[in-house]
């Protein structure tokens, strides 16, 4: 049975929109993750510029950060996601992954039961047709 109750999870999500195709993947994972779930989510967005369709489609907390110098500063994004969130477990999340549903709630039960650090990662990767 999946577990869809995180809402003791928040979901850190760092993106620069620098393609349409980036776009389009955190539309697809942002809609997989409130729709399979009771979560909550942080995005942190930067660029040279704001996305409203990013704000439009963040249903919990977003903010913008000004890119410097041209510089995705990633590990600063996610730090940044990490101190606005409000829940026990945090899962820093990427515009690109999909992980079988299983898989996140059995992550967060590992964080539950004790466990420190959890990657749901078992090694296989594939390509999703954009058709899907």
């Amino acid at each position: 049975m999946i577990d869809r109750n995180l809402r003791d999870t928040t979901f850190v999500i760092p993106i620069m929109v620098d393609s349409a195709e980036r776009l389009e993947n955190f539309r697809h994972v942002i809609n997989f993750l409130h729709n399979n779930f009771s979560t909550r989510s942080v995005v942190i967005e930067s660029g040279d510029r704001h996305s409203f369709e990013i704000a439009r489609l963040v249903q919990d907390v977003h903010k913008f950060v000004p890119m410097e110098d041209g510089v995705f500063r990633r590990t600063h994004l996610i730090n940044t996601g990490i101190k606005m969130a409000t829940t026990k477990y945090i899962c820093v999340y990427d515009t690109d992954v999909f992980f079988d549903i299983q898989a996140y709630g059995s992550a967060v039960e590992f964080l539950r039961n004790g466990s420190a650090l959890v990657y749901p990662f078992g090694g296989k990767m594939g390509d999703i047709d954009r058709s899907f």
